[in-house]
């Protein structure tokens, strides 16, 4: 009976402009709903809030709005319009048998920003989750003028990505990947999950979150509710379907040729992606930054860790405001939002590696605040040759790096291992593998300086 009521409702409302809207309360926020025709599909996003727009793009298999539910007030209250688009398969959007290609839906979202008026000089900032994220990409790769900044979240990217290691994956890694084989067969998820839903959403999300309490019984049921109707679950599998395709694997050859001009954050759980999609973004963007956030948060972010999502977000356009434009981005810091009073000074190391900066406090040194941080280095990759503004008082937790200090010889250091690099010192690292190099750093460093600076290396002996 939803479900017949839901399409009454997208009925009523494709007879109407976009301008026309409906706004529903609780239980998920105060949003207004509309419906645009694009390329004569029918497309359903809502909105809220006022001030400069941003476009949010859920992912499979929440495949609805709400997705973005915890994100959408913490926006708002930063002063940014927001709107949510459930891309042709999603919720109320429609259901087409075919067109789930990552080039068709490049287009689809480049008509979504054109019919709502979105499309401007210097683009629109875009934020995305899961196969969001393919969207988003695929569509920034083809119209970059239509992108003003770009956050990317929790996937991979088709063709971009490295394929996973040959052999059977282990529970871990199986948990974390089996939807990739299993949703490309044809016909036999929609077998399975048909009348079940309610057991397979469930079950996902279960083993998909660390946060297991994010996913309330409310969303739960609009979940349900959203893969039930009917043709979402196929709609759903056939983005995969589509994208992992010799045509759909042919066409991301071609897209990851194009490489993206915009800022791009790209951001995965700590207990997700990690840093994997800012290292693949890197190989293909000009301006990437990110890794990974959330302390014991897995791979639906916006869900289970929305207010450090928020934050890493609205750090982002900041750090990439338009400064030399009059009237540039009024996002309103989440510092300030949360009552503090300055804005932190810049990591450059945190453009790099994955860095989580544990706790920051004044010292009893007048000048000198204590900045306490975890990085990780990929095997194989080096810091790069930095500085910092003070002392560093540093703890191998996981791995074997090598450190270089200028003016000293180059040590190999293990788990539990301390070392201590003094103000202003060039030095660099670079993790011997084969595991990730996970280190604990103490700074003692001038209040207000950049916690980290790249230098030139120094020259060889």
């Amino acid at each position: 009976m939803r479900a017949s009521a839901s399409l009454v409702l997208l009925a009523v409302l494709c007879t109407a402009s976009p301008a026309l809207s409906q706004t529903a309360q609780a239980p998920f926020g105060e949003v207004a709903h509309h419906v645009v025709r694009v390329d004569g599909l029918r497309f359903h996003y809502v909105t809220a809030g006022s001030g400069e727009p941003v476009v949010l793009i859920p992912g499979w298999p929440e495949m609805s709005w709400i997705a973005w539910r915890k994100v959408v007030p913490l926006l708002v209250n930063a002063g940014r319009q927001v709107y949510v688009l459930e891309p042709r398969g999603f919720g109320d959007s429609d259901k087409p048998q075919g067109g789930y290609d990552l080039d068709t839906a490049a287009r689809d979202l480049h008509g979504f920003l054109a019919a709502t008026g979105l499309s401007r000089p210097g683009g629109v900032d875009i934020v995305a989750h899961d196969i969001g994220t393919w969207i988003a990409h695929a569509h920034a790769a083809a119209y970059p003028g239509d992108v003003k900044r770009l956050v990317l979240t929790e996937s991979n990217v088709p063709g971009v990505s490295p394929p996973a290691p040959p052999g059977i994956p282990s529970e871990a890694v199986n948990l974390k990947s089996w939807q990739f084989a299993f949703n490309r067969l044809e016909d036999l998820p929609e077998i399975l999950v048909q009348g079940r839903e309610r057991a397979y959403l469930t079950w996902l999300f279960a083993t998909k979150t660390t946060r297991t309490y994010a996913i309330e019984p409310a969303a739960l049921d609009e979940y349900v509710r959203v893969f039930s109707a009917p043709g979402t679950a196929r709609a759903g599998f056939d983005w995969y379907r589509v994208a992992f395709s010799p045509e759909g694997l042919a066409q991301a050859k071609v897209r990851a040729a194009r490489r993206l001009p915009m800022p791009v954050l790209a951001l995965g759980g700590g207990d997700g992606v990690g840093d994997a999609l800012r290292a693949t973004l890197a190989t293909i963007g000009d301006r990437v930054t990110g890794g990974a956030i959330g302390e014991g948060c897995g791979h639906f972010l916006p869900s289970e860790c929305p207010a450090e999502l928020a934050a890493a977000i609205l750090t982002f356009w900041r750090e990439n405001a338009p400064s030399a434009v009059a009237g540039g981005s009024r996002d309103r810091p989440m510092a300030q939002l949360r009552g503090e009073t300055s804005e932190r000074p810049r990591d450059e190391l945190a453009g790099k590696l994955a860095r989580r900066e544990l706790q920051r406090s004044p010292s009893s040194i007048p000048g000198r605040e204590i900045v306490q941080v975890i990085t990780e280095i990929p095997a194989g990759i080096e810091s790069g040759w930095h500085v910092h503004p003070g002392e560093e008082v540093g703890y191998i937790i996981a791995g074997e790096v090598e450190m270089m200090v200028q003016g000293r010889p180059n040590v190999v250091l293990r788990a539990g291992d301390g070392f201590l690099i003094p103000p202003r010192t060039p030095h660099n690292a670079r993790d011997l593998g084969p595991e990730t190099g996970r280190m604990l750093s103490t700074y003692i460093v001038e209040t207000g300086q950049p916690l980290a600076t790249f230098v030139d290396a120094p020259g060889r002996r």
